[in-house]
């Protein structure tokens, strides 16, 4: 949330600095941008409490895996040869998928962070880790289409992820009642 608003403020400032033209996407795509960002990054932190922290940074690899596989064969974008990617950004994110996988498998737990997730509850976080996976990949290829068809600045993009993420994460923290204590927790860190 803090790091969505530092964004947001950012963004929207700098634009003002630079006179940029105003923001060309749509409040559509700005609610599918902002919400499959969210899902992503929120869902891939929270599988924490359910699988060891091996496990996730396998998964968020397997995202990088997938948003080029779908980059490469599902892209809402077509005939744009200057956004096509080739097989050897498949073979990157082989490479750096094998390298995740083989820190998990040479990971040694120490016998003071084995217990820190609920081990029969870890099908949770290989469920979260799946929906990070999906909506890494649908959020590149829809961050692709946004910059291909209604060409923003870096900071109209940026601003657009973010306006989103900072209003759901602040749902999110009402909802499940931890808005206070993670304020008061800031404050006290400061």
């Amino acid at each position: 949330m803090i790091a969505a608003l530092f964004c947001l403020i950012y963004s929207f400032s700098l634009s003002k600095v630079k006179n940029e033209p105003p923001n060309p996407i749509p409040f559509t795509e700005v609610i599918i941008l902002g919400t499959l960002y969210t899902l992503n990054v929120n869902t891939l932190n929270y599988s924490l409490y359910y699988i060891p922290y091996p496990v996730r940074v396998v998964g968020d690899k397997m995202g990088y895996l997938t948003a080029v596989i779908m980059a490469v064969f599902f892209s809402r974008i077509k005939n744009n040869k200057k956004l096509n990617l080739g097989a050897d950004k498949i073979y990157r994110a082989i490479m750096i998928s094998a390298g995740a996988i083989g820190f998990a498998y040479f990971y040694q737990f120490k016998s003071s962070q084995a217990n820190l997730y609920v081990e029969s509850e870890r099908w949770k976080g290989y469920v979260l880790i799946g929906i990070s996976v999906i909506t890494e990949a649908l959020f590149g290829d829809s961050q692709a289409y946004a910059k291909a068809t209604y060409k923003p600045t870096s900071n109209n993009m940026m601003f657009s992820v973010n306006i989103t993420t900072f209003f759901l994460n602040i749902a999110i923290l009402l909802i499940s009642g931890t808005l206070t204590p993670s304020i008061r927790f800031c404050l006290a860190h400061q």
